[in-house]
């Protein structure tokens, strides 16, 4: 009942439309949330940690944990009972190891529990929220998957080969979704991105 109020007083009304955030309880994924609540969208915030935004335009918090199928169908099904329509989904959930204070976990010396854990979440997670949102994406929409320039070819290195591995084939993902888009003449733009080097729990050195 909540969500359907927000829906049809509030969210109908952004003259962007619907925008769903994931990892959103903290660092880029919060500051995103607000920059485009206060950019014309209606936000729904996801993440495995509750949270607060004090503002009309963001929903409150909603639970979705990427490796988790039964949770990623949940909010699907939940959206889409109350007739949300997404314009943008920007996928933000992403770890660096298992445990934060592994994470110069490098190539030779890689944890396979740990290297797993990270694809889960990373990109197997990232792959089935998309493929599952997918029934969600309005016409003209837009779809962003935070990846990272550390998966580029140029960036090379045996240091965080985790992340580095898991953040190339999300590059690689998006190519192939986009192109798979564009074969079946649907109308919506995807796209791997790097926000920069911005300091969060994940980066404390960041600039």
């Amino acid at each position: 009942n909540k969500l359907q109020k927000w829906f049809h007083e509030i969210a109908k009304h952004q003259p962007n439309g619907i925008a769903l955030v994931t990892g959103a309880s903290k660092g880029i994924g919060a500051a995103l949330v607000k920059q485009l609540s206060e950019n014309g969208y209606a936000v729904i915030p996801t993440a495995r940690s509750k949270f607060l935004f004090e503002n009309k335009n963001i929903f409150s918090f909603l639970y979705l944990d990427v490796s988790k199928s039964g949770s990623i169908l949940n909010l699907k099904n939940m959206l889409k009972k109350n007739g949300v329509k997404l314009n943008l989904v920007i996928q933000n959930a992403g770890i660096s190891a298992l445990d934060n204070d592994k994470d110069d976990l490098n190539a030779l010396s890689l944890d396979i529990a740990d290297l797993r854990h990270v694809y889960e979440i990373n990109l197997f997670g990232l792959i089935e929220t998309n493929n599952v949102f997918m029934e969600l994406m309005s016409e003209n929409s837009s779809i962003a998957l935070i990846s990272s320039t550390m998966g580029l070819p140029i960036r090379d290195s045996y240091l965080n080969a985790s992340y580095r591995l898991t953040k190339r084939s999300v590059i690689q993902f998006a190519k192939q979704a986009a192109l798979q888009l564009k074969a079946e003449n649907k109308n919506i733009a995807i796209l791997s991105l790097h926000p920069g080097s911005v300091i969060t729990d994940l980066n404390p050195t960041g600039k």
